[in-house]
């Protein structure tokens, strides 16, 4: 996970003696568009979402050890101030000061566990604390000397504490350990790097990008119970108004479609995700559960067996699902066009995506432009632009494949099966309206891309395969021109072609080359 760098320093004339800054993690700096103030080169202040509407503002500082500490000291003193006052706030940086360890006489700003003798510099960071109630979380942890320590000294090779974590008072308790980081003696440098661990959360961005339309499945499992299939009837005739006479096939669908959500939704309802059982291994009142779960894992386990024999896919991830869970599995982040850059936003993932699939569906093929003109026509086909009847429909809608997901108007196949005669002879109707040249609705033209990882780079869009989520209806309304084209195909097709015809496949064409060879 990469970070961005927020600095401060000098103007490049002056010599680059000292600077200030912050290294924050890029995910969370374009989930909240952080942007840290610099005040000078020596001060930087950010302010951090957290959760229920609180702020974390801390400032990092890198005090000076000359005549301009009264001064920094000044302008750290009015930059606390503006701080506002429900905010955590918190003061990080090298302050090349050394606070005693008489915690007594600085009760409740210096812990138990401080270390040597305070300095001119310590009194006046001593005196800040006390001033805005903050304490000193470098002394606060019984931890041994090396653990707290962060210079040096070159002559008397003595360690001491010049970089410090300040916080208020109140929030002493979101410190977990403020120590040094050890493992840097061997870089022949005098200084070590402090840490400090926080227990606080930052705000999380919302799951759903905002105006996006929550989608959800219904639970039509429900439709084989025969009184639910009736109620679902009844409340699709009180819902349903006369579509006859909608001058558009758009205005149609709609009322097709809101009538048949509206009444899936008052009996049948959505599908409820399900969650699994915790217990307490310790609780002997659930023991006799427990092993009715082990039993039931058992059945599943044997059920998987069995539909993995006999080859049914549906019941064979059913039981896995119910095995394991349902697994999750989220993109942490995608690479750009230019393959270097690496976009971690959502935002940024779903725009990358959509430019993806678009070059990729649209892709210009390079046909010549009398095409048309130079291919052989064949006579037309009068019989072709025959209308269908309710029974074509009827042939149609049970060649349709259930349980399959649905498209951008969310209406599965069971919903279409078991809204009765009135149902399809409306939706016969709006077939019939796009028959006569009239545009489809716009959800028989949209789909939703599901995207499926293969194998390689996840971060890499090029390893993903897209899966279109049409509409059921549009899919009837596909059958009836998939039709018309096998009756045309069997005259204009080749007797060599073999592949997605039926009754034909590729291996009788792969045979009867080998028997050539053979001769």
């Amino acid at each position: 996970m990469g970070y961005t760098v927020f600095w401060e320093g000098k103007v490049p004339e002056e010599p680059h003696i000292h600077s200030v800054g912050f290294a924050i993690r890029s995910q969370l700096v374009q989930q909240h568009n952080f942007a840290p103030t610099a005040i000078n080169e020596r001060l930087m202040t950010d302010r951090i979402p957290l959760t229920q509407d609180k702020h974390l503002t801390p400032i990092s500082v890198y005090a000076p050890s000359d005549e301009e500490k009264a001064a920094f000291y000044n302008q750290l003193n009015h930059t606390t101030q503006a701080v506002p006052a429900n905010d955590k706030r918190g003061v990080v940086g090298d302050f090349n000061a050394r606070v005693s360890k008489d915690h007594r006489q600085w009760e409740g700003i210096i812990g138990h566990h401080g270390i040597g003798s305070c300095n001119a510099n310590g009194q006046l960071l001593l005196g800040l604390c006390a001033e805005h109630e903050f304490i000193v979380a470098n002394t606060l942890f019984r931890l041994p000397k090396r653990q707290k320590t962060t210079w040096k000294y070159s002559q008397s090779k003595h360690w001491h504490i010049l970089v410090y974590v300040l916080t208020k008072a109140r929030n002493q308790k979101d410190i977990r350990i403020t120590r040094s980081m050890l493992g840097t003696d061997d870089c022949w440098t005098d200084h070590r790097l402090l840490i400090s661990r926080l227990n606080i959360k930052t705000q999380r961005p919302p799951r759903r990008a905002p105006g996006s339309i929550l989608r959800r499945r219904f639970e039509y499992v429900r439709l084989h119970n025969p009184q639910m299939v009736r109620s679902y009837k009844e409340a699709y005739e009180r819902h349903l108004v006369n579509p006859v006479n909608q001058a558009s096939v758009e205005d149609h669908w709609t009322t097709l479609r809101d009538a048949m959500t509206r009444a899936a939704e008052e009996t049948i309802s959505f599908a409820r995700k399900k969650h699994q059982d915790w217990f307490d291994e310790d609780d002997e009142t659930v023991s006799l559960l427990i092993e009715a779960k082990r039993q039931t894992r058992l059945h599943l386990k044997n059920q998987l067996i069995k539909s993995s024999d006999q080859r049914d896919l549906r019941s064979f991830y059913a039981a896995t699902k119910e095995i394991f869970g349902p697994t999750r599995s989220s993109v942490g982040g995608l690479k750009d066009v230019d393959e270097a850059t690496i976009i971690t936003d959502s935002e940024g993932i779903l725009l990358r995506c959509r430019t993806h699939f678009e070059n990729l569906l649209n892709d210009q093929a390079n046909t010549p432009s009398d095409l048309l003109r130079i291919t052989p026509q064949d006579p037309v086909h009068h019989w072709m632009s025959l209308l269908d009847s309710i029974q074509d429909f009827n042939r149609a809608l049970k060649r349709m494949k259930p349980n399959k997901a649905p498209g951008p108007d969310n209406i599965p196949l069971e919903l279409l099966t078991h809204g009765g005669p009135e149902l399809k002879n409306r939706l016969m109707l709006l077939i019939l309206k796009i028959w006569e040249m009239t545009p489809p609705p716009s959800d028989f033209r949209d789909a939703n891309i599901i995207t499926i990882f293969r194998k390689g780079d996840r971060e890499n869009c090029n390893n993903y395969h897209g899966i279109l989520l049409l509409s059921i209806t549009s899919k009837i309304f596909a059958h009836f021109l998939l039709d018309r084209l096998f009756i045309l195909a069997r005259d204009v097709l080749p007797e060599s072609q073999c592949g997605f015809r039926p009754f034909r496949g590729t291996i009788d064409i792969i045979f009867c080359a080998r028997q050539l060879q053979e001769l």
